[in-house]
């Protein structure tokens, strides 16, 4: 009977799911550049499905569940229309030992002022000596700006494999495709990128790994097309305190050394390195050479946990026409969190910044600060069948005035077109989940306040990050419910 209602979930999905791809509304930056694919100016989450989609538990078979998420939007253009998008999430691992697989399924229809369509599946095998995955996503994202509307028609399929060839040799895998079409009132424009990831890596001891990785791009990019190609030797060493590592990162052209130092004496941290990266979708520009220090501390107790971060990188040379100029580009980073840990309830504080002195495209977003305070608690009720655990917390953001921003929908990237104040805006997040033994729901509302503004400040304007962009990141609310089925 389970494994019909099983088949019969999956064929319902098939024909009418859809799935809300979140960024959208979760995030306050959608395009942040750290969270970009390697030498493309496109977020990570446009071109591979969700990481829910990558995590395979094999320790427990009855790990199989189903996940959705309702959100309720409202659509100026229609009016006061309510719509509704759903997310839907399925995943199925048989009992299958000594052989192991699951399959993995999403689906987007969300209709909201940035709308996105996407497919994503993810299904995986695994055997004693290794494993094989294959994932695809399709996805169609509309950006509604205030001078245009521009598509981004995005295909993408990719294989990774996994596998032990000797109990100290292990060899990784990878080739991925992305055929992306961005169409606006203007111009069309076509991304076509092959990537192939192959890694060797050598264990003689533990704690010591060397390694060659080899990474081959091909692109498309308008009337460019042209290779890219980087190797990476190196060895590594990770020990209980001390962490080192030592590579080199070589192209054609250049040679560029990556070198990294950490310490972890008990709860402090140190992390000093250099690097390189690559500018994105740039065939003839040559890699930056950069280095940075990253530091903090974590303590955790039975009533206080204090966490703090603090990061500065260095871009100090830049190759231009054969002679090295100085670049002049550093960034800072800082967070930090402090939770007061009660029996049913944990009061917490915490804090990121972001600076970057000269602002480079690619490398900017118009997000400085955001302070967020609240209260996570548990409460047991109905004589602990009923667990109901939540989140309320209020966030004030501090970013540049969005009169001052513009955003380039070909790049994804912000600019900063002159420099001006900066500007705070309040918003407030609440979610809360009741669990009944394998199935849950949940409620999640989040909206922007500011004293003296009318409904269509919460409803469709919001907060900004560019004044660009046709709406901000305003008022929205949904419905979650998820259900282990198997247990």
């Amino acid at each position: 009977m389970k494994r019909i209602l099983i088949f019969a979930l999956l064929l319902i999905t098939l024909l009418s799911a859809y799935e809300l791809n979140t960024d959208a509304w979760g995030h306050y930056t959608v395009f942040d550049p750290d969270q970009r694919v390697a030498l493309l100016s496109y977020p990570t989450s446009w071109l591979k499905p969700g990481a829910t989609l990558f995590e395979h538990n094999y320790e427990d078979s009855s790990s199989t569940y189903g996940k959705w998420d309702q959100i309720l939007a409202i659509d100026e253009n229609n009016g006061y229309y309510f719509g509704f998008s759903g997310d839907i999430v399925v995943k199925y691992t048989p009992y299958s030992f000594p052989h192991r697989w699951s399959a993995s399924m999403e689906f987007v229809n969300y209709k909201g002022t940035n709308s996105t369509q996407r497919t994503d599946v993810v299904l995986h095998y695994k055997h004693q000596k290794g494993s094989m995955e294959y994932y695809h996503t399709s996805n169609d994202q509309r950006l509604k700006l205030n001078s245009l509307t521009t598509d981004h028609m995005i295909r993408s399929h990719g294989l990774n494999v996994d596998y032990n060839l000797l109990e100290s040799v292990r060899i990784l895998g990878s080739i991925d495709y992305n055929l992306i079409e961005q169409v606006d009132n203007d111009t069309s424009r076509t991304y076509d990128v092959h990537h192939e990831f192959i890694s060797v890596q050598y264990n003689p001891w533990k704690s010591v790994t060397a390694y060659a990785k080899y990474h081959y791009w091909y692109y498309i990019n308008e009337d460019r097309q042209g290779p890219a190609m980087l190797f990476f030797p190196g060895i590594r060493y990770k020990g209980k305190i001390l962490m080192s590592h030592f590579s080199l990162r070589l192209s054609p052209t250049t040679v560029h050394p990556i070198f990294e130092l950490a310490l972890t004496p008990g709860p402090f941290y140190i992390h000093a390195y250099t690097n390189a990266r690559s500018s994105r979708i740039a065939l003839q520009q040559s890699a930056h050479q950069y280095m940075g220090l990253k530091t903090g501390l974590k303590f955790d107790s039975k009533h206080h946990y204090l966490s703090a971060g603090f990061e500065g990188n260095y871009d100090f040379v830049r190759v231009s026409a054969g002679s090295l100029l100085n670049n002049d580009f550093y960034s800072l980073k800082a967070s930090g969190e402090y939770r007061f840990k009660m029996r049913s309830a944990d009061l917490y504080t915490k804090a990121s910044y972001h600076h970057t002195n000269t602002i480079m495209e690619g490398y900017y977003h118009p997000e400085r600060a955001i302070l967020t305070a609240g209260s996570k608690f548990k409460l047991h009720l109905a004589e602990g069948n009923l667990l109901l655990d939540g989140d309320i917390n209020a966030q004030y953001i501090i970013h540049d005035d969005p009169d001052d921003v513009s955003f380039n929908p070909s790049t994804l990237s912000y600019t900063l077109d002159q420099a001006g104040g900066l500007v705070g805006d309040w918003k407030i997040n609440l979610d809360i989940k009741a669990h009944v033994k394998t199935f849950t729901i949940a409620a999640n509302v989040s909206t922007p306040v500011k004293f003296g503004e009318n409904i269509n400040y919460y409803l469709y304007e919001g907060i900004y990050t560019s004044s660009d962009f046709y709406y901000g990141n305003a008022f929205y609310a949904g419905l979650s419910l998820e259900w282990f089925w198997w247990k």
